[in-house]
């Protein structure tokens, strides 16, 4: 089946960032694009991690997809398959900032890790 307008699920690389940004510091734009058979997870996160990002959103991402899994919110399970396999193409833009660094934890306002924004 294929996806053509991505949605993607929280993961460690939070996409998003609090309205009062600023960004002075150390910004980067990475653009790439995954291939038939990519896993877009690994794929974003082996590009944060081959550049050492801690704070960074998605900026755009297209493709479609053979196999797709989504989690809705306040759900505990994925629906879909397992993991989101790229079909033709998943073309992505990454921002990143050195102003914040991001992380997911448990904050009790619900049962997930969710975003935190910390000033570096």
């Amino acid at each position: 089946m294929r996806v053509y307008k991505v949605l993607l699920t929280a993961i460690q690389f939070a996409a998003g960032c609090s309205n009062h940004t600023t960004m002075k510091d150390k910004d980067n734009i990475y653009a790439f694009r995954l291939k038939p058979g990519d896993e877009l997870k690994k794929g974003i996160e082996i590009m944060v991690l081959d550049h050492h990002n801690r704070a960074g959103w998605i900026a755009t991402c297209v493709g479609g997809f053979t196999r797709y899994n989504i989690r809705f919110a306040n759900q505990p399970d994925s629906a879909g398959g397992e993991g989101n396999i790229v079909y033709t193409t998943a073309e992505i833009i990454i921002a990143t900032t050195d102003k914040y660094h991001f992380t997911r934890e448990k904050d009790g306002s619900t049962p997930w890790d969710e975003l935190q924004v910390k000033e570096n």
